[in-house]
């Protein structure tokens, strides 16, 4: 290994010390996008900071992310980066499985979200989002929290169906509470602690309740008919669609791997298409221009065509704030990138955030300018200049549903309602996930 890097002027990556280290690590647990700004502007395109499971090789912009994601894709694990989810979507989720497992799981999950049955649950989805705002017209709500809420009743239902949720509704309160604790800081996730009242307690009560009324559910639809095609028939719900898949050899998923899809599906999908719509919605509210046009295209039915003006809205919603800000691998060998040492076993993130707001790709990067996507497509990103649902094999399975969902929500709120700002405080960013700091009140009245 030595003799490969002799003719190399090999430096060492660039990080913070002593007490800058120290406010860096403090700014981090507080809103690590922001942290992984100040680092991004001081030491360019590749920084270390952190320290014990929290020390990671950050890399930004378009040379640093086609060096991890395409042009080294075998010398970084998903597997051992994402270890720490394990803990909630399973050991064979697709997040955390590496090659040719992956693959081979993918391709028996992607037939659920073909085009066709996104189609066919549109309507499911319409008339539930009607009466989300029906019901809290003329409110002042915290658009954040309802959302959540609802996306995660809308794509559980989508999952299981609805009869099997109206008999354990517990399962929507576990599953978030799975949640809110893959949301703490990476740091407060070590201290898994067994005694009662402590997070990982909590946890770890509502994964078991999880676990059991999955793996019943599956037993009980295997056993339901001999010919799962005909149960299938009269079912299109995930799971069912799940348990019926077979690759060209015939194989299925096992139990074990369609419990993982099913959580890790749930998981991946609530917070972050309610968060992306949260933010849709506050950007149309603070930049009263760009909402006249996002009514007037409502209003005409013009913004259901592809390429609207409302697609560039959500585009430029998801740049300047991607639901999933960075992405992870660990390197399984020594690399070398532009003359700077990554040593096998280094935690690598990849900074989504901070990536899509390169000033030398998007001229004024922080404004909100959905215009940017109406022009040539010449004058477009490159691929590793935006990608909101990450790349290649690893693209988010789930993208064009959460993307369908925050449009159907957004052209039925601003045609049907006026939308008011009700937050008293500036709106700041937080969380794995990034949303509102705080959530984001708004008031809601019908326009008829």
């Amino acid at each position: 290994m030595q003799s490969t890097f002799l003719s190399v002027a090999v430096r060492r990556v660039p990080s913070s010390r002593g007490l800058e280290h120290l406010l860096v690590m403090n700014k981090a647990a507080t809103y690590i996008n922001a942290a992984v700004m100040d680092l991004h502007q001081k030491y360019g395109e590749i920084f270390v900071f952190g320290f014990g499971p929290m020390r990671f090789h950050w890399v930004v912009g378009h040379d640093a992310l086609k060096f991890v994601l395409q042009d080294n894709p075998d010398a970084f694990s998903m597997k051992r980066a994402y270890s720490f989810l394990e803990t909630i979507g399973g050991a064979t989720a697709l997040i955390s499985s590496d090659e040719p497992e992956h693959l081979k799981r993918r391709r028996l999950v992607q037939p659920a979200f073909h085009g066709s049955r996104l189609q066919s649950w549109q309507e499911q989805f319409q008339k539930a989002t009607e009466q989300f705002y029906e019901e809290r017209s003329g409110q002042t709500f915290d658009f954040y929290a309802a959302t959540k809420s609802h996306m995660l009743q809308q794509i559980v239902t989508l999952l299981l169906g609805k009869k099997p949720l109206e008999n354990h509704p517990q399962f929507l309160s576990d599953i978030e509470t799975m949640m809110s604790f893959a949301n703490l800081p990476f740091l407060a996730q070590q201290f898994k602690s067994p005694l009662p009242g402590t997070p990982w307690y909590t946890f770890l009560k509502a994964r078991r309740r999880v676990d059991t009324f999955l793996y019943n559910e599956i037993r009980t639809r295997k056993k339901r008919s001999d010919d799962v095609r005909e149960l299938v028939s009269k079912d299109d719900s995930l799971l069912s669609m799940l348990l019926e898949t077979k690759d060209e050899s015939g194989q299925q998923l096992t139990d074990k791997e369609i419990r993982d899809q099913c959580v890790s599906l749930v998981s991946a999908g609530f917070d972050t298409t309610s968060a992306a719509l949260t933010w849709a919605v506050y950007l149309l509210l603070t930049h009263p221009e760009v909402l006249v046009k996002v009514g007037d295209e409502v209003m005409q039915g013009s913004a259901k065509t592809r390429d609207s003006y409302l697609d560039a809205v959500i585009s430029e919603t998801l740049r300047l704030y991607p639901a999933a800000p960075a992405g992870l691998r660990m390197s399984t060998r020594t690399l070398l990138y532009k003359g700077f040492l990554i040593p096998e076993g280094s935690l690598i993130a990849y900074s989504i955030y901070a990536t899509h707001r390169q000033e030398s790709v998007y001229t004024n990067a922080t404004q909100f300018k959905p215009e940017r996507w109406l022009e040539e497509k010449t004058k477009q990103p490159g691929t590793f200049d935006y990608l909101p649902f990450g790349y290649g094999a690893r693209y988010c399975i789930g993208a064009r549903l959460a993307t369908m969902l925050v449009k159907l929500h957004l052209t039925h709120l601003f045609k049907t309602y006026n939308v008011e700002a009700a937050w008293q405080k500036p709106i700041q960013e937080a969380g794995n996930t990034v949303h509102p700091r705080g959530g984001l009140p708004i008031r809601l009245q019908q326009t008829y």
